[in-house]
């Protein structure tokens, strides 16, 4: 007999395409954001995760004057020492771009950082806009005595920097890491942690999570959330479609195999600890985050 203890909570239910916030919570606010990505051998993992971040972290500026681009760089030694997709108001296109690249080369540890900050810096920024460039590897920089030059062209353009910090970065790295953040005014943030994506908004829309306590009714409810040995998936209109869970990796770890019922009890033994994403066929994205 399966007993199905249901606790009301409601968190982090979005949607893809359009979030129904009662206010925008970046309503008459441009931003441009430019993602920095290592694309070395050390990074697999990451690389992997890209997609359903990148695309959660979109979903939570819905309605904002926004417009994303990126760049992806190597070693000299590779095919390519960067490649950049310019900045426009596609984010779609930006992710696409950002995952199409395998994470291979590098083995010497120190990587072009710096040069890298001032390929971003010359992106189309807007004027009036708020300049954000989201960086993400795990190297030290092979010039460590620039930086302090380059930040200071930064903060000269108004170009802030959250650096995500990846697991395996060494000491020179987190060095570098933290000196660019907070010299930029920008925020260092744990590669890691679930909740980065929120982080990096706060920032530039600190009216967000008043925003999304104002939502009208969402098509699905995750909870709890976090979850440790189970979690309830639940329809707000009706029945549930076909629903798909992916862990960070983009695996696909769970597929409701009856769709068209009211709500779904998923036990979580076995599940690894982390960040999941559920997503329902109409469209909607939740994060789920399973905890021990």
């Amino acid at each position: 007999m399966k007993i199905l203890i249901v606790l009301l909570i409601t968190l982090e239910v979005c949607m893809i395409h359009t979030i129904s916030f009662s206010q925008s919570p970046c309503a008459n606010q441009s931003l441009d954001v430019v993602f920095v990505v290592d694309a070395t051998s050390s990074m697999r993992e990451e690389l992997a995760a890209l997609p359903q971040n990148l695309r959660y972290f979109s979903s939570q500026l819905a309605g904002a004057d926004l417009r994303t681009g990126g760049l992806v760089f190597r070693d000299q030694t590779e095919r390519f020492i960067y490649r950049n997709y310019p900045l426009g108001p596609v984010a779609d296109s930006t992710w696409h771009f950002l995952t199409t690249f395998r994470a291979v080369g590098g083995g010497d540890d120190a990587e072009p950082l710096n040069d890298m900050l001032l390929q971003a810096q010359k992106s189309d920024w807007r004027e009036g806009a708020d300049k954000l460039v989201i960086f993400l590897s795990d190297a030290p920089p092979r010039d460590p005595e620039r930086t302090e030059d380059i930040v200071g062209k930064l903060l000269e353009n108004g170009i802030r920097v959250a650096v995500l910090s990846p697991d395996g970065a060494n000491e020179a790295a987190l060095a570098w890491q933290q000196e660019v953040a907070e010299g930029t005014g920008g925020v260092f943030l744990d590669w890691e942690d679930p909740y980065w994506h929120e982080a990096v908004i706060r920032e530039h829309c600190p009216e967000l999570e008043t925003a999304k306590k104002e939502a009208p009714n969402v098509s699905l409810s995750v909870f709890p959330n976090p979850a440790r040995e189970g979690v309830t998936l639940q329809s707000n209109s009706g029945s549930l479609g076909s629903v798909r869970i992916w862990d960070n990796f983009g695996r696909v770890i769970f597929e409701n195999e009856e769709p068209d019922v009211s709500f779904i009890s998923i036990a979580l033994a076995g599940w690894t600890p982390g960040v999941y994403w559920v997503w329902e066929e109409d469209g909607t994205v939740g994060k789920l985050v399973i905890q021990k």
